[in-house]
């Protein structure tokens, strides 16, 4: 969980949906683990993945620009 949240550490719309996710199993599993349950622990994974590759891609291409300057 830790590493996910620091995947998620930045600014924009994409990495703040990316900790509330993160935060919200967190939470939930507290009380209920989501992860043996199948469509919660699906839709985290699936969440986590996307959300990550997308703020991945972010990254690289600010780098990118910012590298080409």
């Amino acid at each position: 969980m830790i590493a996910h949240l620091a995947l998620f550490r930045g600014t924009g719309l994409v990495a703040w949906l990316g900790v509330v996710m993160v935060v919200q199993n967190v939470v939930s599993s507290m009380f209920n683990s989501h992860l043996f349950d199948f469509f919660h622990g699906w839709l985290y994974v699936f969440g986590v993945g996307v959300l990550g590759g997308m703020v991945l891609r972010e990254r690289a291409r600010s780098e990118h620009a910012g590298g080409s300057s």
